[in-house]
């Protein structure tokens, strides 16, 4: 939708993830987002992420391959609140 919000990057240093830093990060713009009742979508190339991101509000939408790596990604979109 036009009003969709990207969430590009999103990144918690190795030593300091598993503490909910990530989420009081996320957090912050995901509610300016509902303000605004914005649909939100993201990308991400790492599987354990996914859970996460799910936690958040998010639901994988979609599954690729990156054309020159052949990675798998997935697509994941957050409704409007």
């Amino acid at each position: 939708p036009p009003n969709a919000w990207y969430l590009s990057i999103l990144g918690v240093a190795p030593p300091l993830q598993n503490q909910g830093l990530g989420a009081k990060l996320i957090a912050v713009t995901l509610a300016q987002a509902d303000a605004q009742h914005a649909p939100c979508y993201l990308e991400t190339f790492n599987p354990r992420t996914l859970s996460f991101y799910e936690r958040a509000g998010f639901r994988i939408v979609a599954r690729h391959a990156e054309k020159i790596t052949r990675a798998d990604y997935w697509i994941m979109a957050r409704a409007a609140r």
